[in-house]
């Protein structure tokens, strides 16, 4: 079961080529530091967390009302 919060079902990674921006938006701030977590090299896995964290304070609420 997926929460409501996300417009749509995520796929799978084989079908990447196919996702849409609400899949890849899903994947960077939810899914995708549990994903890749066993997968990647702890160097890339990093990277993809500091990425990740990145685009989370940018999307925060907090920091859109002190602009």
């Amino acid at each position: 079961m997926i929460p409501l919060e996300f417009n749509r079902k995520p796929r799978s990674l084989d079908e990447l080529q196919y996702w849409k921006a609400t899949e890849y938006r899903t994947f960077l701030i939810y899914l995708g530091p549990l994903v890749l977590k066993d997968i990647l090299d702890v160097a890339v896995y990093e990277n993809f967390l500091a990425f990740h964290f990145s685009i989370t304070i940018l999307l925060s609420e907090r920091l859109k009302k002190k602009i």
